[in-house]
C-alpha cells in the first residue's frame, strides 16, 4: 500500500498467486479489489480491507479479469419548493402550489411527497385523507420539474391564527442522497376571509 500524500509505503500485502493486476477502491476508500491475472489458467479476485491492510477474500476465476470497477447505485436528488397564493374574498381561500425538480442525475421512477393540511383541503392532483394531503409523483427526467395543487378554505382555519402547510418527500426510487431541500413550508394568517396574509 502506499500513501499518495508522502508518496510512501505503508505496508506490504502478500497476494497469493497469481500476481495482481488491476485495482478498484470504492468510494469512502474502504476496500481495495485486485485482479489476479497470470499464466497458465489462474486468476482470481482479492478484497483487502484498507483500515487492516489485510485480504478478507480471495475468489478465483476460470478465464482473465478484463477489469476491475465499482459500480455506483443511481441516485436522483428531488428538490420540493412550496408557494402560497391568497384568494380572498367572501369565500376567501389560499391555493397552494407544491413544486417537485429532479436535480438528478437519474430519473426519478416514482415519489411520495406528504403535505400537511387543515382537514377539509382539497386537490385536484394530490389524494387528501384527513389532514394529509398524498401527492405521487413517477418518471420525472433530470431537470424536468412537475406540479401539484391543493385549497384550503379560510372557513377552514381558526382566524388570527398563523397556519403552517408543510410539504415532505417521503419516499422515492432511486435514492435522494440529498435531504437538504426534501422539506417546503408556507405559514399564512388569515384575519377574516377578506385580509389573508401570506408573507
Amino acid at each position: 500500500m502506499i500513501d499518495l500524500d508522502t508518496a510512501t509505503v505503508t505496508a506490504n500485502i502478500a497476494f497469493r498467486n497469481p500476481r495482481p493486476d488491476r485495482l478498484a477502491l470504492t468510494p469512502d476508500g474502504s476496500r481495495l479489489y485486485v485482479s489476479r491475472n497470470g499464466g497458465g489458467g489462474l486468476y482470481g479476485l482479492s478484497t483487502v480491507d484498507t483500515a487492516t491492510n489485510t485480504i478478507t477474500s480471495n475468489s478465483e476465476a476460470n478465464r482473465l479479469i478484463q477489469d476491475v470497477a465499482i459500480s455506483t447505485p443511481p441516485s436522483a436528488d428531488l428538490g420540493l419548493t412550496l408557494t402560497a397564493t391568497p384568494r380572498p374574498g367572501l369565500n376567501g381561500r389560499i391555493d397552494y402550489t407544491l413544486t417537485a425538480a429532479n436535480g438528478g442525475p437519474a430519473r426519478v421512477a416514482t415519489a411520495t411527497v406528504k403535505v400537511t393540511v387543515p382537514a377539509g383541503a382539497t386537490s385536484p392532483d394530490c389524494q387528501v385523507e384527513g389532514t394529509t394531503a398524498t401527492c405521487s409523483i413517477t418518471n420525472l427526467d433530470n431537470g424536468a420539474s412537475t406540479i401539484r395543487h391543493l385549497s384550503v378554505s379560510v372557513a377552514l382555519l381558526t382566524l388570527g391564527t398563523p397556519h403552517t402547510v408543510t410539504a415532505t418527500r417521503t419516499a422515492s426510487s432511486p435514492t435522494d442522497t440529498n435531504p437538504a431541500n426534501d422539506t417546503a413550508s408556507q405559514t399564512c394568517t388569515a384575519s377574516t376571509p377578506l385580509i389573508i396574509n401570506c408573507p
